[in-house]
């Protein structure tokens, strides 16, 4: 399962080089309450390679969940971005409230072995998305528990 959340936050100018943090925006606490999973490896949310990302571009990962961080992130390259994802992928949209400035879920609604549940908000700057595979009878509710940890996230993003 891999989930992907992206934020922009300012920054101060020493840190503007800095790739973004995105293990920041993963309670690991409430992950572990929301999807009912084990933390196996005992090793809590641990930082993608930020050689495998590009620049102002920050990945999490934690029980099978991706989170990443995009910064900065446009409200124009947001909607761009939905648009592209609606055009182009077999998936359903969703606009959500409550979450951040603007966000909407994306699912993969076909039958298979495991789907993708994307969650995509912006707070200010920073886009964060978080991504989750799961089997299709299992889609409505990883919806929910995305929506209550992106309303983490996003505080986390203020």
């Amino acid at each position: 399962m891999v989930a992907t959340v992206s934020l922009a936050v300012p920054r101060p100018a020493a840190a503007q080089g800095a790739k973004p943090d995105a293990c920041r925006y993963m309670d690991a606490a409430q992950m572990l309450q929301l999807t009912g999973r084990k933390d196996d490896l005992g090793k809590g949310p641990q930082k993608q390679d930020p050689s495998e990302i590009p620049n102002n571009t920050s990945g999490c990962h934690f029980l099978e969940v991706l989170l990443v961080l995009n910064t900065p992130f446009t409200a124009q390259r947001f909607a761009s971005e939905r648009a592209s994802i609606e055009k182009i992928r077999e998936h359903k949209s969703q606009t959500v409230s409550g979450v951040g400035d603007e966000a909407y879920l994306t699912w993969d609604p076909r039958p298979g072995s495991l789907r993708s549940v994307h969650l995509s908000f912006r707070s200010g700057n920073t886009r964060i998305a978080i991504e989750d595979m799961v089997p299709p009878d299992s889609i409505e509710t990883v919806k929910k528990w995305l929506i209550a940890f992106g309303k983490t996230a996003a505080s986390r993003a203020r």
